[in-house]
């Protein structure tokens, strides 16, 4: 019942700054919340559709793409050639649907970011860069244009938006029309093959800037802090009113929507993967016991609940945008379930031994067999 009762505080998906007056707020109905005894039959659910038939057929497409292009053309997920090469890859698709309006780009991002986080836990992948691509076409100078923007829609180069949510020693002084960065921020595995980084920064004296800087800008190093978390360093890195994107509140505020909402879809994605690669393991250890299953049911409510949140939520972006309020709220919520679901659970279901449940299953003979058998399932 501790489950219900948290889930039963779940926001329903509707934006206050719509109308102001009563009338005028549109408030969807509240998502489906299955009690627990309903949940014994979401045991046997496997990869859900996205929204209509004809965005489960670009799915099964970019399923058939992914398979193809990198897990038969690649061997060794360790190297920095895989990795490259997945954002690559995804950084293609994203840029695939020519001439379509920006909600068939935002539904095609989510579907490339949920393939790739089925079919890629071999290390960490940060999915900004997608989303950085058409702001960065309306107001990057022209100077990096011609630098980067070609290379990016060819897949040619990795974008990495730096999140400063991340804790962060980050300082900027002005003089003129320069500014010098120093300190550091954390950041995740894509800053280690990224070629270009955006990163939105302000100081006391001046409004929040988004700065586009190029990798191989002097003073920039980057450090690696553990397997799938890396530290960017800056030392006295220089940049001048060229590297600024002048991006208004509301676009900004827009910008911080979309990068929170494909946040959350990833986030999804990694829990519903988890859950089955947990349920897979108590399963071949034959103890699915009355309270094993009760725990597993739990869970499994609290996945499926928050899906259809996240899915409700993207929804209500595509037909009208989202609040940045309501798309933070969408990603704290699913951050949660996937903490629950990959910290709490192996505590009560895996031997004593299993220090983690990535430590045991990421890099594991176990999971590229499951990533397989759910891509053959479903292709």
């Amino acid at each position: 019942m501790g489950v219900l009762r948290r889930l039963s505080k779940l926001p329903f998906v509707f934006d206050p700054v719509i109308g102001s007056k009563l009338e005028d707020l549109v408030i969807p109905k509240p998502p489906f919340r299955p009690e627990i005894g309903e949940t014994y039959s979401f045991l046997a659910i496997g990869t859900r559709k996205l929204f209509d038939i004809k965005t489960d057929e670009t799915r099964r497409k970019t399923r058939r793409f992914l398979r193809e292009e990198l897990f038969k053309t690649t061997n060794s997920p360790e190297s920095i050639e895989f990795k490259k090469r997945a954002f690559q890859i995804t950084s293609q698709l994203f840029n695939s649907e020519k001439g379509k309006d920006t909600n068939v780009s935002f539904l095609s991002n989510v579907i490339s970011i949920e393939e790739c986080m089925y079919g890629n836990l071999h290390f960490g992948i940060d999915h900004h860069y997608g989303i950085a691509l058409p702001f960065f076409r309306k107001f990057a100078k022209d100077v990096h244009k011609s630098s980067f923007l070609n290379k990016l829609k060819n897949g040619n180069s990795v974008c990495c938006l730096i999140d400063t949510g991340y804790e962060h020693t980050l300082a900027i002084e002005v003089d003129g029309e320069t500014w010098t960065l120093n300190g550091s921020i954390n950041c995740s595995e894509i800053a280690s093959v990224a070629d270009l980084f955006m990163l939105t920064i302000s100081n006391e004296a001046e409004n929040p800037k988004t700065l586009l800087i190029d990798s191989r800008i002097g003073g920039l190093s980057i450090d690696s802090i553990s397997k799938n978390s890396f530290q960017l360093n800056f030392k006295g890195v220089q940049l001048t009113e060229e590297n600024v994107l002048h991006l208004d509140q509301e676009l900004l505020s827009q910008f911080t929507a979309v990068a929170n909402l494909l946040q959350s879809t990833a986030s999804q994605a990694r829990s519903e993967l988890a859950f089955d690669l947990i349920r897979s393991s108590i399963r071949n250890r034959k103890v699915l016991e009355d309270d094993v299953k009760k725990i597993l049911a739990d869970a499994k409510t609290e996945i499926c609940v928050n899906r259809l949140y996240v899915d409700n939520c993207l929804s209500n972006h595509l037909e009208r945008k989202i609040s940045p309020i309501l798309a933070a709220m969408c990603r704290l919520r699913t951050y949660e379930v996937e903490k629950n679901v990959l910290k709490r659970i192996p505590e009560y279901l895996l031997n004593p031994h299993y220090k983690s449940y990535v430590d045991n299953f990421i890099n594991s003979d176990k999971l590229r067999a499951a990533i397989t058998n759910r891509i053959e399932d479903d292709a």
